[in-house]
């Protein structure tokens, strides 16, 4: 968070490919897995780590996933809050993908709180001692940080509910609401085409594209940990340092 500009190896701004373009290429990586997955009683589910900070985001679409050619261009707390918003918008368009392809698969975005991490350790030094004392004082435990995250994983509660943003295990309206449904699917279309460009000529991960692939073989229903399948990928394939 809030780190100085960074390129990834694939030549990406570093909040917009580890933050964002990873995640959403994990997801459609994965989508026939949950699919075979989920059953009619119990549909599998994505979540994705969002912020309160995606509301001051903006949408800028011929500058997503640019290079910045001068460093006066580059605001990490702009960079950070953009990330956080390319993720909620593509949750809610995920949500509908999922919808018209009658799929068991439902996708919610989630702020967890403002919690007592390392994720003020870029910040200048002249007044990263206060947040340190105030993040002591007030800011929410890891533990606490998660409760929303497995109430959207686990509570029979939100059962097929999609497309929303939760705060405090609490459903909120987003800020998608702000944008057309036709600037949000040229973002996730640019978003599409910038991992498939990437990833062309690659053997080891499949091109993803707008339609839902469909899975051609019956699993097991499965229990899915994203974050070891998270670092299986980073560290065979090294896209998303």
């Amino acid at each position: 968070m809030f780190a100085p500009y960074k390129e990834t190896v694939d030549e990406l701004e570093s909040h917009f490919q580890v933050n964002y373009l990873s995640h959403l290429y994990l997801t459609q990586a994965l989508i026939g897995i949950l699919e075979d997955s989920a059953t009619e009683d119990c549909h599998a589910r994505v979540i994705n780590v969002s912020s309160i900070v995606h509301n001051v985001g903006s949408l800028s679409l011929h500058s997503i996933g640019k290079r910045c050619s001068h460093c006066w261009e580059y605001s990490p707390h702009a960079a950070y809050a953009n990330s956080k918003l390319y993720i909620t918008l593509s949750t809610w368009y995920l949500s509908e993908l999922f919808r018209q392809e009658n799929q068991r698969v439902t996708v919610n975005a989630v702020h967890p709180g403002i919690v007592n991490t390392d994720l003020y350790k870029h910040v200048h030094p002249s007044i990263k001692w206060f947040l340190n004392l105030l993040a002591h004082f007030t800011y929410l435990t890891p533990s606490e940080g998660a409760d929303t995250i497995l109430y959207l994983a686990l509570s029979p509660d939100v059962e097929r509910e999609s497309g929303w943003y939760y705060d405090n295990c609490q459903k909120h309206k987003t800020c998608q609401l702000s944008f057309s449904e036709k600037d949000i699917k040229e973002m996730f279309t640019i978003s599409t085409d910038i991992i498939n460009s990437k990833i062309s000529g690659r053997q080891t991960h499949p091109q993803v594209s707008l339609l839902i692939p469909t899975c051609t073989t019956k699993r097991s229903k499965s229990c899915l940990t994203v974050y070891s399948l998270s670092c299986d990928i980073l560290k065979n394939e090294k896209l998303y340092r």
